[in-house]
């Protein structure tokens, strides 16, 4: 994943806590809204935020709840970006990219 990668809706996350019970340790998508609602804290926006500024916005929310709190993001799952194939392949259309994808295995699946 690039450190710089923005969060949409469609990305699911992985979000531990220690200490706090009502988040656990679990996947969490975000809404077509553009937020997360996670128990305790409630919804946070995590569109246009990277990994480390959710994990960061989190810890800073769950200050209200816990001392010291130390929350882990982990991106488990990339929304659906649409790709495009046009021109001299078997099945030309539009596929999505989802996961973590090749370029080899995208041009596979529309028989490039």
């Amino acid at each position: 994943m690039r450190p710089n990668y923005l969060l949409g809706p469609g990305d699911m996350v992985q979000i531990r806590v220690l200490e706090v019970e009502e988040i656990g340790d679990r996947p969490f998508r975000v809404e077509s809204t553009g937020e997360i609602n996670l128990p305790l804290v409630g919804p946070v926006t995590a569109t246009g935020l990277t990994v480390d500024q959710l994990q960061a916005e989190l810890n800073q929310r769950l200050k209200r709840f816990v001392v010291n709190p130390q929350a882990s993001v982990i991106l488990v799952q990339f929304r659906s970006d649409p790709v495009f194939f046009v021109g001299a392949f078997r099945l030309p259309g539009i596929y999505p990219l989802t996961g973590r994808r090749t370029l080899v295995e995208m041009l596979t699946i529309a028989g490039g």
